[in-house]
């Protein structure tokens, strides 16, 4: 019916105008087209951030104006679990 998912992460208020999206491996995998990263940008994320990326995901991502960054799975997680335990954090 096109309705929002109360359960799903992203339509929690204390995410909504956020632009970082932080992701695990691979991320973009599957998506050969710039259908993917027009996705993230029209819900407002202007950075990725994970740990890798599929190569044609992470190529669209410049050609779209959105950036993508590669960091350690560590950090990521890191990342992750400070974004989950601090209120306030987008």
């Amino acid at each position: 019916d096109g309705s929002q998912d109360p359960a799903f992460f992203l339509n929690q208020s204390r995410f909504q105008g956020a632009t970082i999206f932080l992701t695990r491996d691979n991320f973009g995998c599957g998506s050969s087209r710039e259908h993917a990263p027009w996705a993230l940008l029209d819900q407002g994320f202007r950075c990725v951030i994970a740990s890798s990326f599929a190569d044609i995901f992470y190529n669209n991502c410049f050609q779209n104006g959105m950036l993508p960054v590669v960091l350690e799975a560590d950090k990521v997680l890191a990342m992750m679990k400070e974004v989950l335990a601090t209120p306030g954090y987008q």
